[in-house]
């Protein structure tokens, strides 16, 4: 997560939001890679992915940059690379960057997947 670029100097500098160093003896931030899609990284961190509900779209992503999985899909676990994820059939999802589908009431159903009602 940090590098540094001036021989003698005693503090090592952070790469920057969405990048990471997993080497020692870095001497750049050229050296600091961005980041894969669905993960984060804040300064001088290393990479992880989003939380529950939400996913990062692009390589080199901030915290900020994790947005909520639109309504009709879902992403269960932080701990998964799985992006945002339909609602299958018989649920759905009205609200944004949720981690779970609703059931429908009873005597009701959706017949497809990502449905918002």
């Amino acid at each position: 997560g940090k590098y540094q670029s001036s021989s003698g100097a005693t503090t090592c500098t952070s790469c920057s939001a969405g990048t990471y160093s997993s080497s020692k003896g870095a001497t750049a931030q050229s050296q600091c890679g961005n980041c894969p899609v669905g993960k984060y990284s804040d300064a001088g961190n290393s990479c992880v992915y989003c939380e529950a509900g939400k996913w990062s779209t692009s390589e080199g992503s901030s915290k900020d940059d994790c947005r909520g999985c639109d309504a009709g899909k879902y992403r269960a676990s932080q701990d998964s690379s799985d992006a945002c994820k339909n609602c299958d059939a018989g649920k759905y999802q009205n609200e944004v960057g949720k981690n779970a589908c609703k059931s429908c009431d009873a005597g009701t159903e959706t017949t497809s997947a990502g449905q918002i009602q």
